[in-house]
């Protein structure tokens, strides 16, 4: 249930930042009208700022593990689901049946010590 409702207030406020940057208007200015208070405005745009950046060096995690994924694609079948109870986490099955978990605050170096850990247990 707290899940939801954050989503919903992220939506919100990413809709109000967005009318915001669109209307021309200072955020006080914007706020008064809105009947908001700034100092929220401020608070949601530094959480949503916060959770772009998150994504943004994730994903840009992800293209630089693409080399060493393609090094060990006969390791395993991999399936990304986009699902909020994972958490961003990946498992990858390989074929000699062992199963590695990667949380999302893994890194790329841990990542690749793993899989090829993993490639030389045969």
């Amino acid at each position: 249930m707290a899940k939801r409702r954050t989503a919903n207030r992220e939506k919100f406020w990413r809709q109000v930042l967005k009318r915001r940057a669109g209307s021309g208007m200072t955020i006080e200015d914007f706020c008064a009208r809105e009947g908001l208070k700034a100092t929220t405005y401020h608070y949601w745009q530094r959480v949503i700022r916060r959770r772009d950046d998150q994504l943004q060096s994730r994903t840009a995690d992800r293209a630089e593990m693409r080399p060493e994924l393609d090094k060990v694609a006969a390791l395993a079948a991999v399936q990304l689901v986009d699902d909020e109870r994972h958490g961003g986490a990946v498992e990858i099955v390989a074929k000699n049946g062992y199963v590695v978990r990667v949380g999302e605050q893994a890194t790329t170096e841990h990542v690749r010590r793993v899989l090829q850990a993993v490639s030389e247990l045969g």
